[in-house]
């Protein structure tokens, strides 16, 4: 090869021993790639004054783009995107404010990526006489489709001197939805009027869901059966402490991220079903029944009568049904007194179950 820096005339046949002179650093303006030996022509560009506030001292040919400050309007740099959902997104970006460069707001478009129209969206406007800047570095995006891809740019104005120049369009994709709850349905106990058992399937996997209800009319508060969430695969949850023959409703929900909650899927329709009557009332077995501290700190005293002489179950349970006390008397008449200390396990809601054979009788405990 003739160009090369070794070429031989007197060669008839290429031994592949050809080199190249050249500039060898992919930093330099006239970079060579083919070139293998260093013949120290490099050329750097950038402000070559030594006076000015972006002297580069390995320039060697000034590009003209020196400034003795005041702003430049330079773009937000290093944007990027987190807390992504199915139908959202956040967008950051540095902080642009310096002592001669005052932010008076942020524009970020965005588009489906393959499509022509953006989306404009502020970034955050400043008031007043833009004495500090805007300080915002954020912007959710709302309302996006799922499982999608798309771009998205920034754009800083400044104060005095206007706006910068478009970021280079970056990428972010969506998530799919969050797979819903269905076939949520109910199941009561006529031997235990006070809970009822909430059970549903799923499309797909999820992270946790939760089960609401309310007695049904529009005045009555909200509650959740199995406290803040069941978590997946677990698909029944127990609910105790409902009122016997009363009518309520539920619904449910599923959660796709355990830190980011708007990644959800929408409430089931409402379920509708009316708790057993009491099948204690007007012929109880069990007098008397007292329970005292109520709330308590540790310790619960437990009185009642046993008017006829029968078989007793005694049980306490969490709110998600865990049994943390159980005690079976056989052939029991009389006045029962116990003691119980729940001072080893959590703040919270819990249930004494009283059972005989015929029925159950329920009393809310509060540990604080």
């Amino acid at each position: 090869d003739s160009l090369a820096y070794n070429y031989d005339p007197l060669s008839n046949t290429d031994d592949g021993s050809c080199t190249y002179s050249g500039c060898t650093d992919s930093l330099a303006s006239n970079y060579d790639p083919i070139a293998t030996i260093d013949d120290g022509s490099c050329i750097y560009s950038g402000c070559t004054d030594s006076l000015a506030s972006n002297y580069d001292p390995i320039a060697t040919v000034d590009n003209g783009s020196c400034y003795y400050g005041g702003c430049q309007t330079p773009a937000p740099i290093n944007p990027y995107v987190d807390e992504i959902t199915d139908t959202r997104a956040k967008v950051h970006w540095d902080n642009m404010n310096i002592d001669s460069c005052k932010v008076l707001k942020y524009v970020i478009r965005y588009r489906e990526l393959g499509t022509n129209s953006w989306t404009t969206k502020s970034g955050g406007a400043g008031g007043g006489l833009c004495i500090f800047g805007l300080n915002n570095t954020s912007k959710i995006l709302y309302n996006l489709n799922p499982g999608t891809t798309y771009q998205y740019k920034i754009k800083a104005y400044y104060c005095v001197e206007g706006p910068s120049v478009w970021t280079l369009p970056k990428l972010f994709s969506t998530l799919d939805t969050c797979p819903p709850m269905t076939n949520l349905s109910v199941q009561t106990y006529s031997n235990n009027p006070n809970k009822a058992t909430f059970n549903w399937n799923s499309t797909g996997t999820y992270v946790f869901a939760r089960v609401a209800l309310r007695v049904n009319n529009n005045t009555s508060p909200w509650q959740t059966a199995g406290g803040f969430g069941i978590y997946y695969p677990t698909l029944t949850v127990n609910k105790f402490g409902l009122i016997p023959g009363t009518d309520y409703r539920a619904q449910g929900r599923t959660f796709c991220d355990s830190n980011i909650t708007a990644y959800r899927s929408w409430w089931t329709a409402p379920i509708l079903w009316t708790q057993p009557n009491n099948r204690m009332n007007g012929g109880s077995t069990i007098s008397n029944l007292d329970v005292y501290p109520n709330p308590s700190r540790d310790v619960f005293n437990i009185t009642f009568n046993s008017e006829e002489q029968q078989d007793l179950r005694i049980r306490i349970l969490s709110v998600v049904g865990a049994e943390v006390y159980i005690e079976d008397r056989e052939n029991f008449i009389g006045e029962y007194t116990k003691q119980v200390s729940l001072d080893n396990y959590g703040k919270g809601i819990y249930f004494l179950e009283i059972e005989t054979i015929d029925g159950i009788i329920n009393k809310k405990l509060i540990l604080q």
